[in-house]
């Protein structure tokens, strides 16, 4: 059974390190089931630790299809100086949303 998390680290560093898991002591590292081949880097030493989970959101949607959405849209000559950065991000992400959410994802440890 999943529980909320007590606290996310945004602006966190793309690799995670030792450092990063002591200092805010760290007790579990989750990424999504869909994701590039490079990402396996960014997860090792919390995949050494026994601490990575896969969480499966049933999504096929990355950061880099969002930013590549964000990007199509910012340069389209309708929204191109009329909507601020932080709008289209927004609008973007929530227009992508499932409304059918759920909490029951299927989580695999790694590591």
């Amino acid at each position: 059974m999943l529980q909320p998390v007590d606290e996310i680290v945004l602006g966190a560093p793309k690799f995670i390190n030792d450092d990063l898991l002591e200092r805010f002591k760290v007790d579990i590292v989750a990424r999504g089931l869909v994701t590039s081949t490079t990402d396996s880097d960014r997860f090792a030493v919390a995949k050494k630790r026994g601490i990575l989970r896969i969480v499966d959101s049933r999504s096929n949607v990355t950061t880099q299809t969002i930013v590549d959405r964000i990007l199509k849209t910012k340069s389209s000559s309708e929204h191109k100086n009329s909507i601020e950065t932080s709008s289209l991000c927004n609008d973007v992400f929530y227009n992508e949303m499932d409304n059918s959410f759920t909490s029951q994802y299927s989580v695999q440890q790694q590591g």
